[in-house]
């Protein structure tokens, strides 16, 4: 993913998600649709993540019937 801009509605899209939603603050909070994916629990759902001062993010995802919620996490990448 690559974010541009600050406050407001973003959408980031790959080969097989999209992912869109708005960021105040640290905070992204929206919606990811992979419409192509096998088990049709996971191709919908809610996703917030914060980024860190330092780059790393780490949030929560729940599927189209929003239960249970998971962790992700990750590292920025790149300037």
């Amino acid at each position: 993913m690559t974010l541009s801009g600050g406050t407001g509605t973003h959408v980031w899209q790959g080969a097989t998600y999209c992912i869109s939603g708005t960021i105040t603050g640290r905070t992204f909070r929206g919606r990811y649709s992979q419409p192509t994916y096998s088990d049709p629990r996971f191709r919908s759902g809610n996703v917030e993540f914060t980024l860190a001062p330092y780059g790393n993010w780490t949030g929560t995802w729940t599927d189209t019937n929003n239960q249970p919620s998971r962790s992700w996490n990750g590292t920025c990448i790149g300037p």
